[in-house]
């Protein structure tokens, strides 16, 4: 939700797809203890606002006129002093070719300028999945051959442990 509202794009034509977690490729995908917005939240603007300007400059090149005569509104891009707009959709592979815009070069919004974010009218976009039961997390994977294991603790708070066999309680199970 933060990357479309940092690009202007229409939340009822945003199609969220899960990455699959590849750390070499997308880098640290945990997300446990609820931090990932907490953490990523400058981040993701950041990508939001890249590809704005990349969909921006893909128009501006198309039209043949300068950047900051072009705007990006609502899944599209407006040409201000011509009225002229164009999809994102038709600009896209022509955005993607252009390198990723520095950093520096970034204008994030401002908080009034947020359509999604903070504005409590969207919710979860996965909250249907999880209250259904249907939502899919690590724990739900499995692989064929696929061991599990368990960290035995005592039956009772603070009890303590009376005996152990490794024999008996390291062992390989098939369940």
């Amino acid at each position: 939700m933060v990357v479309a509202d940092e690009m202007e794009a229409d939340w009822e034509r945003v199609k969220v797809v899960q990455a699959p977690g590849d750390e070499v490729r997308y880098g640290n995908q945990d997300t446990d203890g609820s931090r990932s917005t907490r953490h990523f939240f400058q981040p993701m603007r950041r990508v939001g606002a890249a590809a704005r300007l990349m969909l921006e400059t893909a128009a501006a090149r198309h039209w043949r006129v300068a950047v900051s005569e072009v705007r990006a509104e609502r899944h599209a891009v407006l040409h201000i002093p011509s009225g002229r707009k164009l999809d994102y959709g038709v600009l896209a592979k022509a955005a993607a070719k252009l390198p990723v815009p520095a950093r520096d070069s970034l204008r994030l919004k401002s908080a009034e300028e947020f359509r999604y974010v903070g504005k409590g009218k969207q919710g979860l976009y996965d909250g249907r999945d999880i209250v259904a039961g249907t939502a899919q997390y690590g724990i739900d994977v499995r692989l064929k051959d696929m061991l599990y294991a368990v960290a035995a603790r005592p039956p009772v708070l603070g009890g303590k442990v009376a005996s152990y066999d490794p024999a008996r309680h390291c062992e390989y199970r098939a369940w």
